[in-house]
């Protein structure tokens, strides 16, 4: 990531938004790089980086004892766009209203990393070399042969500047995995494939999480269909129980669901059993 790069992309959107005397705004910009191995079976059939940005601008209109909002996302630094981004902020802000609200002022905070230096230093490398790992830990497990995997380093610095002064910048990077594992036995055959994000080198556990990969590809040569019943006992994993919580008992919680009597629950009802955490 270039950072002087960014400084000029953020200097860019700011001039526009005074030049429109905009008082009071705030935005939100994100460098994103991605460097990217994807294997098939188990031999490297491509490797891209990716250099992309995203910025969030938000306006406030003070009215009275109320502050109207307006937030727009944008990803084009064109003059024109960044004109029609404001301006439809300023619209949104002034037929918005919420509690009242002004933004932070200008702190001293220490620059924020939530970084491996390594990873900032030299990110190809280090993708190189857990690339190879990843390889090496899934060609050594037995009755399975991958059939794709895709690994990703991601590095984003993130920059907060206001109207009153704040200017702030953040570092962050993590790890993308998506993987396909293929069990064949007596004619059947099964696949194991899932995905998923993880901050540090060390939570990506690659010998560990490639055998419990191998074990549930092996694991469905052996499941069966069960037997039709009125009365089952159905037992989801946490990564799916995660997924239904908002959008099942999340929606009927809402006072807005309550009131408009589209809520199956009454205010007072025990909804889910206390042992469960989030």
């Amino acid at each position: 990531m270039n950072h002087e790069m960014s400084i000029e992309r953020l200097d860019r959107i700011e001039a526009i938004l005074k030049s429109k005397k905009i008082q009071e705004f705030e935005i939100f910009f994100v460098e994103k790089s991605i460097y990217e191995t994807i294997f098939l079976k188990d031999k490297t059939e491509n490797q891209r980086e990716i250099s992309d940005f995203e910025y969030v601008i938000r306006i406030l209109t003070q009215k009275e004892n109320k502050t109207g909002i307006g937030v727009v996302k944008g990803n084009s630094l064109e003059s024109t766009q960044i004109e029609k981004n404001i301006e439809t902020c300023v619209l949104l802000s002034k037929i918005n209203s919420s509690s009242k609200y002004d933004f932070p002022s200008k702190v001293n905070i220490s620059p924020i990393i939530t970084a491996d230096k390594s990873i900032l230093s030299d990110p190809l490398t280090i993708k190189k070399d857990l690339a190879e790992v990843l390889i090496s830990e899934v060609n050594q497990q037995k009755d399975v042969v991958p059939t794709f995997l895709r690994f990703r380093l991601h590095s984003n610095h993130s920059f907060l500047r206001n109207s009153t002064d704040l200017k702030l910048d953040a570092r962050k990077t993590y790890f993308f995995m998506e993987f396909s594992l293929k069990a064949q036995e007596n004619g059947k055959l099964s696949e194991f494939w899932d995905s998923g994000y993880y901050k540090e080198k060390a939570h990506l556990n690659l010998h560990e999480r490639v055998s419990s990969w191998a074990r549930r590809a092996k694991d469905t040569l052996r499941a069966v269909e069960p037997k039709s019943s009125d009365n089952a006992l159905v037992i989801f994993s946490p990564s799916v129980l995660k997924q239904a919580i908002n959008p099942v008992i999340g929606l009927h919680a809402l006072g807005i669901s309550h009131a408009e009597k589209i809520s199956r629950f009454n205010i007072g009802d025990v909804v889910a059993s206390e042992n469960i955490t989030i």
